[in-house]
C-alpha cells in the first residue's frame, strides 16, 4: 500500500512540475511578444509579410476585434497577432509555424492553428462578407459598374465577367475521387466573378474539383439575381461575359467558336476574350498575393475550411484592389497556364447539352433561352451599331 501512495504522489508531483514549466513557458512567450513589435519594420517589409500596408492592417483588426475572443489572461495572445498570423499564413502557404519573423517564435503551432481558425471564421461572417464582397442589387449601382466596365471595352452593358480556377488541396479523406479535377490533383473548383477593376462581385467556394464550370454555375446566387434582373421587365440591358464552358444565357454571354475571319461575329469574339481577361488577371493576382491558393502550396485542411480561408482571401484582394496596392509578383508559370487552361472551347450545340445536363433535361426551356440569348447577342452585342443605351 505504501509502494503505491508512493508512486501516487510521484506522479502528483511530475503533473505540478509539467503544469509549472508550461505556465512558465506562457510567461516568457508573452514577456517576448510584448517585448517585440511587428509594426515596427519598414513599410516594404510589412507588406512583404503580410500583404497589407500598416493602415489597412491596423484598420482590418479594429474591424476583426469585436467579434473575435478577448484575452482573458495576462498570457493570452493578444488579437491584433491572431490576425496578423493569419496574414502571414495566407501570404506564404501552408507552413503555420514561419521562420522569418522572430515573434513568431513565441507562438506555439497549436496556437498559430487556433488563431488561423479564429481569424478565418470572423471574415466568414454574413455582414463582414457582404461588407467586402458585393454585387450591385440597385439599379444605380448596376448602371455605374456598367459604365465603367464600357469604358474598358467595347461591349455595353455589361457588368462583370466570370470564370473558374482551382485551389489545390490534399488528398481528403472522404470522397477524395470527387476532388479530382481533370488535371488528375485534388482541388476545390472556385467560381470567381469581378468587374473591370478585378474587384470581386461575388465567389462561389463549395464545389469539389470535379464539378464543372457549367453546373457551378446552375445553382449559384449570382445567377438567380441575374435572371431575376432581366425578368424584372423594365428594359434593363444587363449581363455577365464568361468562357465556352458556360452556357449561352440571355444574362450570361460566351464566344462565338469558329467566326468566320474579319466577320462581326469574330470581332465580337476577340473583343469578348479581351473583356473577359479582366477575370483571368483578377485570379492570378489573387493566387500571386495569397500564395496559399496557388498550386505551390495544397492546403492540408478539410475542404469547408478551404473554402472558409478562399473567401477570406478574397476578403482581403478587395482591399487591397479598393486601396490600390500594387500587384503582386506573378505566380509561376505552370499556375498560370492552369487557369488560361480552363477555357476550352465548345459550339452551341454542346452549351445546349450541358444546361440540358444540369437542369435537369427541361430540354424545351432550355433551347428557348439558347434562342433568346443568341438573338440578345446577335442585336446588342455583335452589332456595336445597334447597342441600345444602357438606361
Amino acid at each position: 500500500m505504501d509502494h503505491l501512495i508512493l508512486r501516487i504522489m510521484i506522479r502528483r508531483a511530475r503533473e505540478r512540475r509539467r503544469r509549472i514549466q508550461i505556465n512558465l513557458s506562457r510567461i516568457e512567450k508573452a514577456q517576448l511578444r510584448d517585448m517585440l513589435d511587428p509594426f515596427a519594420v519598414t513599410e516594404t517589409e510589412f507588406c512583404q509579410y503580410y500583404r497589407l500596408p500598416k493602415v489597412l492592417a491596423r484598420e482590418l483588426i479594429d474591424s476583426l476585434e469585436p467579434y473575435m475572443h478577448q484575452p482573458q489572461r495576462a498570457s493570452a495572445i493578444p488579437v491584433y497577432l491572431k490576425v496578423l498570423c493569419a496574414l502571414h499564413f495566407f501570404a506564404n502557404g501552408n507552413f503555420q509555424k514561419p521562420n522569418e519573423r522572430n515573434y513568431d517564435l513565441a507562438m506555439s503551432q497549436p496556437s498559430v492553428s487556433r488563431a488561423i481558425d479564429e481569424v478565418v471564421n470572423v471574415m466568414n461572417r454574413l455582414d463582414i462578407l457582404q461588407a467586402h464582397i458585393r454585387f450591385p442589387r440597385e439599379y444605380n449601382e448596376r448602371r455605374l459598374v456598367i459604365h465603367k466596365n464600357s469604358l474598358a471595352s467595347d461591349l455595353k452593358c455589361v457588368i462583370g465577367y466570370v470564370d473558374g480556377t482551382h485551389i489545390p488541396i490534399k488528398r481528403p479523406t472522404e470522397r477524395e475521387d470527387i476532388f479530382v479535377n481533370r488535371k488528375g490533383y485534388h482541388s476545390i473548383n472556385v467560381q470567381i466573378t469581378c468587374d473591370t477593376d478585378l474587384v470581386i462581385l461575388n465567389v462561389v467556394a463549395q464545389f469539389p474539383g470535379c464539378t464543372d464550370d457549367a453546373y457551378i454555375w446552375a445553382g449559384c446566387s449570382i445567377r438567380e439575381r441575374m435572371v431575376a434582373i432581366y425578368n424584372e421587365g423594365r428594359g434593363e440591358s444587363c449581363w455577365l461575359l464568361g468562357d465556352s464552358g458556360y452556357p449561352e444565357e440571355p444574362w450570361l454571354h460566351t464566344p462565338i467558336p469558329d467566326a468566320a475571319e474579319g466577320s462581326k461575329e469574330r470581332v465580337y469574339t476577340e473583343k469578348h476574350c479581351s473583356a473577359r481577361n479582366a477575370v483571368v488577371r483578377c485570379i492570378r493576382i489573387l493566387k500571386g498575393r495569397f500564395l496559399c491558393l496557388s498550386k505551390i502550396r495544397a492546403l492540408d485542411y478539410h475542404h469547408l475550411k478551404v473554402s472558409k480561408m478562399v473567401n477570406a482571401c478574397c476578403v482581403l484582394h478587395n482591399i487591397c484592389v479598393k486601396a490600390r496596392l500594387s500587384d503582386p509578383d506573378p505566380v509561376p508559370e505552370e499556375e498560370e497556364l492552369e487557369d488560361a487552361g480552363d477555357d476550352h472551347v465548345l459550339d452551341d450545340v454542346c452549351d445546349e447539352e450541358v444546361v440540358q445536363e444540369v437542369d435537369g433535361g427541361r430540354s424545351h426551356r432550355i433551347r428557348n433561352l439558347l434562342r433568346e440569348a443568341q438573338d440578345i447577342r446577335q442585336r446588342y452585342l455583335i452589332d456595336c451599331q445597334e447597342v441600345p443605351p444602357c438606361l
